[in-house]
Parts: C-alpha cells; sequence; structure tokens
C-alpha cells in the first residue's frame, strides 16, 4: 500500500503541473485565439493523471491536452512513471478516479474559499506599485530605529489595504470621484513627475484607474472565468517584472545565508521595503512530489 500512495504522490504532483501549463498555454494564446480555460473537473484532471501513467489506457486524454503533455516533457524533461513492480497499469483506474475527483474538489475550493482574498491580494500588491512615489517618505534607517520603520510600514500597508478594498469593490461610475476622496482621506498626495512624464513621487492617480479597469471586469460564478480572471491581474507587465526581481532576489539571499534565515530576512526587508507578491499564483492547485492518502 505504501509504493502504491508513494507512486499515485508522484503522479498527481506531475499532474498538477501538467494542469497549471495547461492552463498558463491558454493565457499565451488568448492574445491570437479566444482560448477558454478548461474545466478543472475530475475527466480533466483524470486526463492529466493519465498521461503520466506508463501505459495507462483509461482516461480521456484530448488531442490538445497530449501536445501540451508533450512540449512540457520536451522542455521539462519529465515522462510517465512506470507502475510499481507486479501491477499493471489498469488496475490503479479505481484509485485515479478517485484521486481525480478530490483534485477537482480542490480546485473549487481554490476558488470557493480563495478567489476572493487572491484577487484583493493581487491588487493590493499591484496598489504598491501605484503607490511607490510615497517610499520617498520611509524613514532613514541610519537615523530612525528599527521599531520606526516598521511603524510607518505598518500604517503605510493598512492604507494601501483599504484603497485594495475600495479598488475591489467600487462598481459604480463614480469611481474617479470616490478614488479622489479616499486618496485625500489617506493623506496619499498627488502626482509629481519627471521632465520625460515619469513619476518621481506620490500617487500615480492614471495607473490606480487602469487596476481598477481590470479588477471591475468581475467574473461570474463559473470557475473557469475567475481562474481566467484571477491570471489576468497577475499577469500585467508590471507585476510580472517585480515579482521575478522578488524571486531573483531571494535565490541570492538564500545562496547567501543557506542556513541564517534571521539574516536572509533581515537583507530582504533592507533590498525590498515592502510586503512580499502574494504566494497564490497558480491557476490551479500545486501538489508536493509526496504519497498520497488514498481510501483503505
Amino acid at each position: 500500500m505504501q509504493r502504491i500512495s508513494a507512486y499515485v504522490g508522484k503522479v498527481r504532483h506531475l499532474a498538477s503541473l501538467l494542469s497549471n501549463y495547461i492552463c498558463d498555454w491558454h493565457m499565451a494564446q488568448a492574445q491570437v485565439a479566444l482560448q477558454p480555460f478548461p474545466e478543472a473537473n475530475d475527466t480533466f484532471f483524470m486526463g492529466c493523471l493519465a498521461c503520466f501513467v506508463q501505459g495507462a489506457t483509461w482516461g480521456q486524454v484530448p488531442a490538445a491536452m497530449a501536445a501540451r503533455f508533450q512540449e512540457l516533457c520536451n522542455a521539462s524533461g519529465l515522462q510517465a512513471l512506470p507502475a510499481p513492480q507486479a501491477l499493471a497499469p489498469h488496475s490503479l483506474v479505481e484509485t485515479f478516479k478517485y484521486v481525480s475527483i478530490q483534485m477537482a474538489a480542490a480546485a473549487r475550493t481554490y476558488i470557493n474559499e480563495h478567489g476572493d482574498a487572491r484577487r484583493l491580494a493581487i491588487t493590493k500588491w499591484a496598489l504598491f506599485s501605484a503607490l511607490q512615489g510615497h517610499m520617498a517618505g520611509f524613514p532613514d534607517t541610519e537615523v530612525q530605529v528599527c521599531v520606526c520603520v516598521c511603524v510607518w510600514m505598518d500604517a503605510f500597508t493598512r492604507k494601501v489595504h483599504e484603497l485594495a478594498v475600495c479598488v475591489t469593490t467600487c462598481i459604480g461610475a463614480d469611481f474617479h470621484g470616490q478614488l479622489q476622496i479616499l486618496l485625500d482621506h489617506l493623506g496619499f498626495r498627488g502626482t509629481q513627475v519627471d521632465d520625460e512624464g515619469d513619476v518621481q513621487e506620490g500617487t500615480d492617480f492614471i495607473k490606480i484607474v487602469d487596476i481598477w479597469g481590470v479588477v471591475r471586469d468581475l467574473p461570474d460564478n463559473n470557475h473557469v472565468t475567475w481562474r481566467r480572471h484571477l491570471a489576468v491581474l497577475q499577469e500585467r507587465d508590471d507585476l510580472v517584472e517585480q515579482r521575478t526581481y522578488y524571486q531573483d532576489m531571494m535565490g541570492d539571499l538564500f545562496a547567501a545565508y543557506a542556513n541564517d534565515p534571521a539574516a536572509r530576512n533581515a537583507d530582504r526587508d533592507a533590498l525590498w521595503g515592502v510586503p512580499a507578491p502574494p504566494k497564490l499564483t497558480a491557476p490551479l492547485p500545486r501538489y508536493q512530489m509526496q504519497a498520497a492518502l488514498l481510501p483503505l
């Protein structure tokens, strides 16, 4: 049983990579053709699982899914896994049916329980870039004590959160007026730009309105449109650029302070200065490569 549990866990991990790759592929194709996200139901996940079970003859694997599977394998070196010794692939059909149902349920929970929170977190992160001019007011750490820096950042973060709530909930026609009133209330001063038109200090009002324009395109209760909505939000060019920079920075810090998390965190705070990007970035749940819990 342990061998089967470990094997199924590995296949589930690989299937979750494929399911997210398929969503990413659909996002990339959206510029040239209408490519709706797949419905993440048990049939979809059963196909993803079947792709990684060597010799599987079960599971519906459409031609498009098979093509994405081959692309992923070619790019990453992944491959289908042979079943444990003395077990034929077809003998695991019921086991993988159970796993596919669990994966579909997790995908629904991903939206039902975390959709609104993810939407708010992504919006909040986007607003930090629109308000970066206010970072000029960040206390000078060489002069003021660390406690002062933390208090200032906590207050700033709370204001950004309040602004994010407004941006994600306001769907009226007078958003511009409501936004200006809230910005004044929160103490976010107006924009100051240089000769080239780049924001140097203050609030980038136009960027906030642009963020709202994307956020207000509320999806219906369909999970497919919700996943696309969240993907569109987090794939804004400025957010991708900052997330990539953050990941590169953290990679360097982990290399420099592999066994010293305190020093790593201190350097991160000094270099970054604002909250980290949202961690939930995948359209569908990603599973670790660990043994799966299976019914007896």
